[in-house]
């Protein structure tokens, strides 16, 4: 029988789901010609994102 391997306790990355909104809404925002609005569009994807990914490794 193989041992269980330890259980990380490092928190899981969700900054880099911001990151990718932000990018990702300024390429959006770039190919409607609303730079602004895909921007802050992203962020709040990004944030959204983010937020759920926290709230679940929370519960680990």
């Amino acid at each position: 029988m193989r041992p269980n391997p330890p259980q990380s306790t490092a928190p899981a990355a969700g900054g880099c789901l911001l990151a990718l909104g932000v990018f990702g809404g300024a390429v959006v925002g770039i190919i409607l010609h609303q730079t602004s609005l895909g921007i802050m569009l992203g962020i709040a994807g990004g944030a959204i994102a983010a937020t759920i990914v926290f709230l679940i490794d929370r519960r680990k």
